[in-house]
């Protein structure tokens, strides 16, 4: 399977493509800013940045081309079942340290129309990182949630917790 094929896209292609963007802003929103996130378009690789979230840690923004190091990873993904690069380590242009992920999206052939790259910035300080995962100093940090295994455990969950009696 040629990873690079050139065919034009179709539609459902640019569409499979748009449903990533949600991605792109939720995983960055996720992780936090000390880790850019950028969605691939393979129809044009001298402008293949079609979104890009936290692009200053490598100066990319929307329209930047495709990387060597990308192009390099797509062809080391090759069929079907081989979609995540392994991860890799890379120095952006500032000179700061990225730990980085490639994953290839496929349309319904199988044929690899963009990439997902996500790349940590490992120069920000740890203290930096750590406070995107710890909610913020607030009195009340919001319902708990029910991670139940079925419906019933659920209901029964809910019901213990509005229970007057556990008040």
């Amino acid at each position: 399977m040629d990873l690079l094929d050139q065919r034009p896209f179709d539609q459902t292609d640019f569409d499979i493509l748009k449903s990533y963007e949600a991605v792109v802003d939720g995983l960055a929103m996720l992780i936090g800013s000390h880790c850019e996130i950028v969605l691939h378009s393979l129809q044009d690789l001298k402008c293949s940045a079609i979104r890009i979230a936290n692009g200053e840690h490598t100066g990319r923004k929307i329209g930047s081309p495709i990387t060597d190091l990308a192009l390099r990873m797509l062809h080391d993904m090759t069929g079907a079942d081989s979609s995540v690069s392994k991860c890799y380590f890379t120095r952006a242009k500032s000179g700061v340290l990225m730990k980085s992920l490639t994953i290839a999206i496929r349309n319904r052939e199988q044929r690899v129309i963009g990439l997902l790259c996500i790349n940590m910035n490992l120069d920000v300080p740890f203290s930096q990182i750590m406070s995107t995962f710890v909610p913020p100093e607030t009195p009340d940090v919001g319902s708990s949630v029910n991670f139940a295994s079925s419906v019933e455990d659920l209901v029964t969950q809910t019901l213990e917790l509005e229970s007057p009696s556990k008040k």
